[in-house]
């Protein structure tokens, strides 16, 4: 049994009102110091931000996280990112809109993310007046949730990612662009979208065509997303399906061909603290879309270290450390990497700010949520050396 031991930072989680997400990093806290951490909501943080500011000081380490499923959170940062996403020409969802998505309905993203961002820049304002510590800022977590931003950054520092482009329109305009690259299997991503929500694999030898996706053209015209992949061969539905997907703004990337490993398609899931220690999830799936809560499995990725070989393997850890880097503000990251077929190349396909919940994932006994918490306190007391006394 852990022995708590007298907390060298206080954490302030700020995410959801429930769920694991929350209770996993909150568990991790209270088994470390036997106090748990103060756990507000983002909609607690933008009603009354005066709650926040009393609970903070030099000894506080802010914890931004998802809003996840909670519709009052959720409810809060669409109302926060609505003029962000009218100046875009994007999707506003007004408060009744909000209320009334149904199940699976995707809403506007990109207004949930620029809330997200915008809610981060209040949050770093009252935590840089009271000495504390956030772990991500605004930029590095906007930059984040949009897709072609996140991937002209990481192409300007040199490292590896699939060619993308935006997709101005609906499915002539895709198919306009995979024309001009000459790409006959590409993946259709929301640019500001998360959870693959929307996610499109697409594969196309000349009129024919085929789609493995979350997205499910709505009757209403507004398109949902479904944990069921579904495979769709028909040209007309799959057309539908994006013209319904392209308001809300979309990119089209190319696709790469994954390893494989025992008859399934693999990539990696790297949890990276304070762009130095890495924590390698393997996600496969018998589908090409790998997510966790979509029926990808997670694992070890010792078999696949061990089939790419030593010199490969310090090369993706090494390009996933980069890649951390290149958000220099953000203490933990879920860089998702593809490794190609040939065992030798690799790249990086998304960088997710809220991306260090694995569940019933160790490595070597430690849980990414205890090791992350070990890195907050050494970080508090290299910043503060009177914390450590």
């Amino acid at each position: 049994m852990t022995t708590p031991v007298a907390p060298a930072f206080k954490l302030v989680n700020i995410g959801a009102a429930s769920g694991p997400r929350r209770d996993s990093i909150s568990t991790a806290y209270e088994k470390r110091t036997g106090m748990p951490p103060a756990l507000l909501t983002w909609n607690d943080v933008l009603e009354t931000p005066e709650r926040l500011a009393a609970w903070l000081g030099p000894d506080c380490y802010v914890r931004l996280d998802s809003p996840d499923q909670d519709e009052r959170a959720k409810a809060a940062l669409y109302h926060l990112g609505a003029a962000a996403a009218e100046v875009a020409g994007l999707p506003v969802l007004g408060p009744n809109a909000v209320k009334s998505l149904g199940f699976g309905e995707i809403g506007s993203p990109s207004q949930l993310a620029f809330g997200i961002g915008a809610a981060a820049e209040q949050i770093a304002a009252i935590a840089t007046r009271a000495g504390a510590c956030v772990s991500i800022d605004a930029d590095d977590v906007a930059t984040c949730f949009d897709k072609a931003a996140a991937s002209q950054r990481l192409a300007r520092a040199n490292l590896p990612t699939p060619r993308l482009q935006i997709v101005q329109g609906g499915f002539d305009a895709l198919t306009a662009i995979m024309d001009r690259e000459g790409w006959s299997r590409v993946f259709l991503k929301l640019r500001h979208g998360a959870a693959a929500a929307g996610m499109m694999a697409l594969v196309r030898h000349g009129d024919r065509w085929a789609a493995t996706t979350t997205a499910v053209a709505g009757d209403n015209g507004r398109p949902c997303a479904t944990c069921a992949l579904r495979r769709i061969t028909q040209r007309t539905e799959i057309a539908r399906i994006i013209d319904q997907l392209a308001p809300l703004g979309l990119i089209v990337e190319q696709w790469l061909p994954k390893i494989g490993l025992e008859g399934q398609t693999v990539d990696l899931r790297m949890v990276v603290l304070g762009g130095e220690q890495v924590f390698p999830v393997l996600r496969s799936s018998p589908h090409p879309i790998t997510n966790l809560h979509i029926g990808g499995r997670r694992g070890s990725a010792d078999a696949l270290a061990a089939k790419v070989g030593p010199t490969a393997w310090a090369d993706i850890l090494a390009i996933s450390r980069q890649a951390a880097r290149q958000f220099p503000t953000a203490q933990c990251l879920g860089i998702d990497m593809a490794v190609l077929v040939d065992g030798v190349r690799h790249a990086v396909l998304e960088v997710n700010a809220f991306g260090d919940h694995v569940r019933d994932f160790a490595m070597e006994g430690v849980t990414i949520h205890d090791a992350l918490l070990n890195h907050i306190a050494q970080m508090m007391a290299n910043r503060t050396p009177a914390l450590a006394a």
